[in-house]
This record gives C-alpha cells, structure tokens and sequence, in this order.
C-alpha cells in the first residue's frame, strides 16, 4: 500500500528533531556534574556524584564530566605523616619568609643609596658613633676601678688596725664593683656591634654592586 507523506509529517518531525539537541543542553547539571574517584579500604575503587566517606583511607580525586582530574581531598594520614606535612609546610613558609626579606633588603638598598660611597659613608658614621660609646664606657669603666681599688686599699687598712669597714664603706665597695662589670660589659657588646656592622656594610656593597651590575673584585684579583 503507498503511504502518503503530508506536510504536516514534514512540520511535526522538524519540531521533534529541534526540541531533542534543546533538551540535550538543557541538562547541564546532570550531564557535567562533577564525579569522585577514591578507593576504599578493599582497594576497590569507586565513581560517585557524591563526596567519599571521611573514614576513606586513600586521597580522593574530584573529576570533571569529561574526567579530568580537577583537585584531591586527603584520605586519612598517620600521625607520622601529619608530622611530616606540618615540617613540610614549615619549611615552605620560612623559606618564604627569608626570599621576602632578601626581596625587601634589595628594594631598601636600591632607595636608600646611590652609589657604593654612600653606603661607606654611613658606615663610617656609625662606627665613629661607636667608637665614641666605646671610649665613654672606657672612662666609666677606669673610674669605676680606680674607685674601687681605693676603697678596697682602705677597708684593707681599716682591717690591719682591727678595726671593720663601715655599711657605708662596703655598699660604695658593692655599687663600684657593680658599676665596672657594667661597663666592661657594655665594652664588649660595643666591640661586638662594631665587627657586627663592619660585616654587614660589607655584605651591602656587594650585594648593592650586584644589584647595580657593578664587578665586584675579590682579594684574589
């Protein structure tokens, strides 16, 4: 039997092939959502829309629609492992916190400074400042021993006539004893602070000559 084709078939196939690919996007959610791979404590691994349990042993990957792998949750680690994470990450940060300082160093230097003299020139100043505090620690600590050996040479005296140092006597004897250890002290740390920035005026030049391109000359050249 022929079977006739009318223009209404025509019309109502052209809807439907139309409507189809419409609904085929229309379903994103359900198409392109993302899927969890992980494997359980059996070593079986799975593919889920929803999220691993938290007692997963191993790491979960999260994959895109097309499989692609887009991050990883952690699975649970030993507390040796969690150690070695937190070390891991300690390290990370301090190593950052040191390329941040050297980064701000560069940047003060090349502010502060225009040229290698200046840097020389403030060096110089601040170890004449320092030689300045060493000898008025020197001073203070000579008066505080020639104090001292002169009260000592009397409560010395005073013990050879049998006679005992006063309270008075013996509280100066305390305050100029006190008094050089103090400034012999503070000698040595000045004497410290001095080898300290002659060290790290040195370290400026060199690293500012490296920023500026300038050769630096060693000792062997």
């Amino acid at each position: 039997m022929l079977c006739v084709i009318t223009e209404s078939y025509y019309q109502a196939m052209s809807v439907r092939f139309f409507i189809f690919p419409v609904l085929l996007f229309s379903l994103p959610v359900q198409a392109q959502s993302q899927l969890y791979k992980w494997v359980d404590d059996q070593g079986i691994t799975h593919y889920t829309k929803t999220p691993p349990p938290e007692s997963a042993v191993h790491d979960r990957e999260i994959l895109s629609s097309q499989g692609q792998k887009k991050g990883v949750i952690r699975g649970l680690i030993s507390e040796e492992e969690k150690r070695a994470e937190a070390e891991r990450i300690a390290k990370e940060e301090a190593q950052k916190k040191l390329e941040e300082r050297a980064r701000r160093r560069d940047r003060n230097l090349l502010i502060s400074y225009k040229n290698v003299e200046e840097i020389e020139a403030k060096r110089e100043a601040k170890l004449e400042y320092l030689e300045f505090l060493m000898e008025s620690r020197e001073e203070e600590r000579q008066k505080s021993k020639q104090q001292y050996d002169r009260l000592l040479s009397q409560a010395v005296e005073l013990e050879r006539e049998g006679k005992a140092p006063s309270e008075d006597m013996k509280s100066e004897l305390r305050s100029a004893q006190r008094q050089y250890k103090s400034s012999r002290d503070a000698i040595s740390k000045i004497r410290a602070e001095q080898d300290k920035t002659i060290e790290a005026f040195e370290e400026d030049i060199r690293r500012f000559k490296e920023l500026k391109g300038i050769s630096v000359q060693t000792d062997t050249d």
